[in-house]
């Protein structure tokens, strides 16, 4: 208002010296120069405007109103933000004339500015010409006002180049908040220099303090504190937009920092500021010093003034884990919005107490609150952590209601990620399509939910349809679609992605995304594509080295994988379970025993196999195939937890040297102790009956596959009994079997029977063998 009343007593100075403007309807007429009495008529008619009682029948006199009369109309609109009467006096002076002429347009542009009839205000700007920094400043502000930063960073650029207007602190303010709203660090550093060369940042707080402001929301903290350390004076305003700038950008504790130097020097901290402080100690856990700002927000009483507070102190001891202090404050709020509610849920979600989220959204309902679509976030991740589908529908159609589902990206998305985990793949799809604009992070929970699956060809579809719509893939897009193609063995799929990954320029930085190609190209054996790959890798990772020597393994390249495990101990990095499971297994495979024990030692050295049964039952089944079956027995019987595959384990070490009894012994004491044998179990023990000609327990083991444990026949299971049964001249009952399993039969079975038909001298049955072998 004081700026408003300093500008009509300026004009009504400067009018007293104009010619008396001559305008009318239908001739020109002199116009009087206002007096007292004028004035106040003035002033009448805004307050009658207000009321509502002249438009209908308002029509100016335009002989009797002198400039300054039409400056105290334009100026008391702007001032009342009367917007109807504002309108009314500008198409009666546009009728008249009088939007074009320089003075009056210099106040009729910030009063359609005021009353936020913009486009008219731009058109009085563009018809005047030649408009002082006033109006010029109103529209750069007008443009802000409505969302429009990049326009008004436009017309900042032209009143630069236009050397009969003055820019003032007013005119750098706005530019500066355009670029802040525009994220646009470049054009903030250049408005900054034209700052320093004009000299105002040193007499100017107010721009200065936007400055800071700039730089933090433009992400560069440290000018901001560059600029805040020049200041000869500063406000509370100056260490808020310091704060805030580190705090938005990630450096909590330099905030922190700020806001303690603050207080020692005597600057009392307001709202905004506790509210940064706050924020800081939560991303931090910060607790002590959570702690002690709430002591101090109770002692200024801003609890009862500023609601924000008491949800930012709820948020902060949700994520500080403290939930117990978290619900007290919610408690004694004396307004529960849905944001404090929000911070309470979301609160919970993060501690992994969905449960409890789920109640306390109800609860917020009962008492009347409207979810915002932050909170919809929050309580449909925690439907997905309980496995609450009707509750996460329920919830989607109360989101459809409030026309959030479609709209609002955010709460799409999390529908999106719950429906994948549910695996209900279909109602995902389905948000999706509703979306108009679809983003890389809705693209990717439908991706990762396929991929979750295993619906690998869903994945790499919805990978392709994303490209399609122009969304560039990031990290985790690549590395589900990549694994989708070496699941399905898809090569030609996975190499056109692995273009993409190629032209995006990201495998050099991306180490995930390097990985995922070196263990695609190993499902398809082409290591030497791995290798390529790996050897592009600036930085390597156990997974990476892992990942190769997997490669390595499942080719058939044993002696390669123990080659890379010593190179990679060589560059000092740590293996993991995985790691030690492949080097023991390439051990195995070899027989390279030195290597064996050295990596047993390490695995020791680590605490490995008392804490991982895998890595003990590698080590069984390394030493077995190494032949040493007293290290196999120590191993064994020092595991904690023997399971399946560590008993299965030892009975194959057994079976390599011939001792069918102690495999047949184990089995039993397996049983005896509650453990379930697998498939590989029974390929075991039908294999030493086999060699044993066993052929009454075989028939008790294969029977009891099926009856009693659940396993099917595979080609392994029938090929040992159709030998056993051949071996005892009962061709006809291993032919009878053959066909009542016919999911199992290959070449490999019928090769075996072709060759007992052949050791028994059964032509009719071979010429039916070799007739099965070429039916398959």
């Amino acid at each position: 208002m004081k700026k408003h009343l300093y500008n009509v007593r300026w004009f009504i100075r400067l009018s007293s010296d104009l010619e008396p403007l001559l305008v009318h309807r239908t001739c020109q007429q002199s116009v009087h120069t206002s007096n007292a009495k004028d004035e106040g008529r003035v002033y009448s008619i805004i307050r009658g405007s207000s009321q509502g009682n002249l438009i209908g029948s308002l029509e100016l006199d335009f002989s009797s109103l002198s400039v300054g009369d039409l400056v105290h109309l334009l100026q008391e609109c702007s001032r009342e933000r009367n917007r109807r009467f504002a309108v009314h006096l500008y198409y009666q002076m546009h009728g008249n004339g009088l939007d074009t002429h320089k003075h009056l347009g210099n106040y009729l542009i910030p009063m359609l500015v005021d009353v936020e009839e913009f486009d008219d205000a731009n058109r009085v700007f563009y018809r005047v010409g030649d408009c002082n920094e006033w109006s010029w400043n109103s529209l750069i502000n007008g443009y802000i006002k409505r969302g429009k930063p990049q326009e008004a960073l436009n017309l900042y650029q032209k009143m630069r180049k236009c050397t009969n207007v003055q820019r003032d602190g007013h005119t750098f303010v706005a530019a500066l908040k355009a670029c802040a709203m525009l994220r646009d660090l470049e054009h903030g550093a250049l408005i900054h220099e034209e700052i320093d060369k004009i000299g105002v940042l040193d007499r100017n707080l107010f721009v200065a303090n936007t400055l800071i402001d700039m730089y933090g929301k433009c992400g560069s903290p440290r000018r901001a504190q560059e600029v805040f350390d020049r200041l000869p004076k500063r406000s509370i305003v100056s260490w808020n937009a310091l704060i805030t700038g580190y705090v938005e950008n990630g450096q909590e504790h330099a905030g922190l920092r700020c806001f303690a130097n603050m207080q020692f020097l005597g600057i009392y901290p307001n709202a905004i500021t506790f509210l940064s402080a706050l924020k800081a100690c939560g991303i931090t856990k910060a607790v002590q010093e959570g702690l002690c700002i709430h002591v101090e927000i109770e002692r200024q009483g801003l609890m009862d003034t500023h609601p924000h507070i008491g949800t930012g102190l709820v948020d902060m001891y949700c994520k500080c884990e403290l939930l117990g202090k978290a619900q007290e404050v919610f408690i004694n709020l004396q307004t529960r919005d849905v944001v404090s509610w929000t911070a309470l849920i979301t609160g919970y979600v993060e501690r992994g107490d969905s449960l409890q989220a789920i109640l306390c959204f109800d609860q917020m309902q009962q008492e009347g609150i409207v979810p915002n679509g932050i909170t919809f976030v929050g309580v449909l991740k925690a439907c997905a952590a309980v496995g609450d589908a009707q509750k996460g529908q329920d919830i989607h159609s109360m989101a459809t209601d409030l026309g959030l589902v479609g709209r609002d990206i955010l709460v799409s998305t999390a529908l999106i990620d719950m429906y994948s985990k549910f695996g209900l793949h279909e109602k995902a799809q389905e948000v999706l399509e509703e979306l108009s604009v679809r983003d890389i992070i809705c693209w990717n929970a439908l991706i990762a939910g396929y991929a979750e699956y295993g619906h690998s060809e869903m994945t790499i579809q919805c990978f392709e349809r994303m490209l399609q719509d122009g969304i560039i893939p990031d990290e985790v897009t690549f590395v589900c679609s990549l694994k989708a193609c070496g699941n399905i063995g898809d090569l030609k799929r996975g190499q056109e992605i692995h273009e993409v990954v190629e032209r995006r320029g990201v495998i050099e930085q991306s180490l995930i995304i390097g990985n995922t190609l070196i263990d695609m190209y190993a499902k398809f054996g082409l290591i030497s594509k791995s290798q390529q790959v790996f050897d592009r890798l600036r930085v390597r990772d156990v997974v990476t080295w892992t990942s190769l020597m997997v490669g390595h393994t499942e080719n058939g390249q044993d002696e390669e994988a123990l080659e890379c495990f010593s190179k990679m101990q060589a560059d000092n990095i740590q293996p993991n379970t995985v790691t030690f499971l492949c080097s023991l297994k390439a051990c195995g495979n070899v027989v390279a025993i030195d290597k064996g024990i050295e990596i047993h030692a390490e695995i020791e050295r680590q605490g490995l196999l008392e804490r991982d049964p895998a890595v003990g039952t590698a080590l069984v089944d390394m030493y077995a195939k190494c032949g040493l079956l007293e290290i196999v027995h120590q191993v064994f019987h020092r595991l904690p937890f023997r399971d399946g595959i560590c008993w299965t384990a030892l009975m194959t070490a057994y079976a390599q040297v011939g001792e069918a009894a102690n495999v047949l012994f184990l089995f039993d004491k397996m049983l005896s102790e509650g453990i379930k044998p697998n498939m590989v179990t029974f390929v075991v023990l039908l294999s030493v009956c086999r060699q044993g000609c066993l052929l009454h327990r075989s028939q008790t083991y294969f029977e009891a596959m099926s009856k009693d444990f659940g396993i099917a026949p595979t080609v392994e299971h029938l090929t040992c009994m159709v030998s056993l049964l051949g071996r005892a001249g009962f061709l006809e009952r291993a032919d009878s079997m053959i066909k009542s399993s016919p999911s199992c039969l290959d070449n490999v079975v019928w090769n075996t029977v072709l060759g007992l038909c052949k050791h028994l001298g059964s032509v009719e049955g071979g010429k039916e063998c070799f007739q099965a072998c070429l039916d398959v």
